[in-house]
């Protein structure tokens, strides 16, 4: 005789909650609503949709990631640039569920993602914001030619040989004629163009490597 006891199938309905969702409670205060951004908001207007956010969720916690600018707290440049470009990247995809289709539930979730979001910005940005600013700031040294410099120089001596004074000969009181030489030679390793692109395909790499450390917070559509 089997003890063993059969559970009839149990189905749990989910209701999944997009980044969209997300950026519209956090931008418009409606997470039923799916943003779509009709312009890009400026690092003021970003810390303006905050609110409250802004000083529980930012300045306490992330301090790291702030900067203040004419006595206003902003959030730092990159981490502004990387929000826009994950918007953009994963605006569609899944970032959490709640068991009921209630916005107050998906609004206390949102909070959480807020932290999981923010931690991995906090974890990574040391390691990426650092190479995308000296791209920045040495895009013109970047497009320089290389140049090399050569320096030559001959002397000729017409003061009488004498063993005891030969020592000295390389004096320049014994020296009739000096001559020196100085060469630099410029050489572009390329076209400006090809250059320009290697820069910015550099640049882009930087920026997706960094946007792919977000990959496990969200959820694509076939993989729910």
């Amino acid at each position: 005789m089997s003890n063993h006891i059969y559970y009839p199938p149990y189905y749990v309905k989910n209701y999944w909650w997009k980044f969209s969702n997300f950026l519209s409670y956090f931008f418009d205060g409606n997470i039923e609503n799916e943003k779509d951004f009709a312009y890009t908001p400026s690092r003021a207007e970003f810390m303006n949709a905050l609110g409250d956010w802004a000083i529980d969720g930012l300045e306490a916690q992330y301090p790291n990631l702030c900067e203040t600018i004419d006595e206003r707290m902003l959030i730092k440049q990159p981490v502004y640039d990387v929000f826009l470009q994950l918007e953009k990247r994963f605006a569609d995809h899944y970032i959490f569920s709640t068991e009921h289709d209630d916005g107050q539930e998906a609004r206390n979730q949102a909070y959480k993602f807020f932290r999981k979001l923010f931690n991995v910005i906090e974890y990574t940005y040391q390691k990426y914001a650092k190479i995308i600013e000296l791209y920045q700031d040495n895009y013109n040294t970047l497009m320089r030619e290389l140049q090399t410099e050569t320096e030559s120089g001959s002397r000729y001596n017409d003061t009488p040989q004498s063993e005891e004074v030969s020592l000295s000969f390389e004096e320049n009181r014994f020296t009739t004629n000096l001559t020196k030489s100085k060469s630099i030679t410029k050489a572009d390793s390329n076209t400006p163009i090809v250059k320009i692109e290697e820069i910015m395909r550099n640049y882009r790499n930087i920026v997706i490597e960094w946007l792919n450390e977000f990959d496990s917070l969200f959820v694509e559509e076939d993989n729910i």
